[in-house]
């Protein structure tokens, strides 16, 4: 990847791509231990309002994002970038409250954005919300196949965990930018 990538505004995800699990499912393991009997009723919600689902949840459980298992080697990269003088973003489909209190603790990230009860951040709502809120041009972080929507407004990406799978031949056409970095 050129020098001149390195210069873009750099964009991470939150679940599973700055952290090896998905708050999602860490607010849901907190329902069926606390509060099972909602369980279906939130599950009914999330397919009709995922993002006021999601808010709920939040809100509800309030995790601690001081113990979440974070991906050590993209942290000490994003750190290395940040003291380069490159502007990180912390932007995920995760509720906005948990994302800016992740991005709190780190102390790494410019600004912090998150799905916000209305709108889910989440494949093309998020590669739009990028280009419209930061920057025309970026270079995105994630892991999955619902990043690949990020990807193709991008103008570099890194690969965490699952996303391994798009620097195989296989599946290589599926990313026609260049990739800066990579994260198991």
């Amino acid at each position: 990847m050129s020098d001149s990538h390195l210069s873009l505004p750099l964009c991470v995800d939150l679940d599973e791509t700055l952290i090896h699990t998905d708050v999602l499912v860490l607010g849901l393991k907190q329902l069926v231990l606390t509060k099972s009997w909602l369980l279906p009723w939130f599950l009914v919600w999330l397919c009709i309002k995922r993002a006021a689902a999601k808010a709920w949840l939040a809100k509800e459980f309030e995790l601690d994002v001081a113990t979440f298992p974070y991906r050590g080697e993209l942290l000490d990269y994003l750190k290395t970038q940040k003291a380069s003088g490159r502007k990180l973003y912390l932007v995920s489909a995760a509720d906005e409250r948990i994302v800016k209190h992740v991005a709190s603790t780190l102390g790494l990230f410019d600004a912090a954005y998150g799905s916000n009860g209305i709108h889910n951040l989440k494949g093309r709502n998020k590669a739009k919300f990028i280009r419209e809120h930061i920057a025309r041009g970026f270079v995105y972080a994630g892991d999955s196949f619902a990043d690949l929507q990020v990807w193709k407004m991008a103008s570099g990406a890194i690969l965490c965990g699952k996303a391994q799978m798009f620097k195989s031949s296989m599946f290589k056409s599926f990313l026609a930018i260049p990739i800066e970095a990579s994260f198991a």
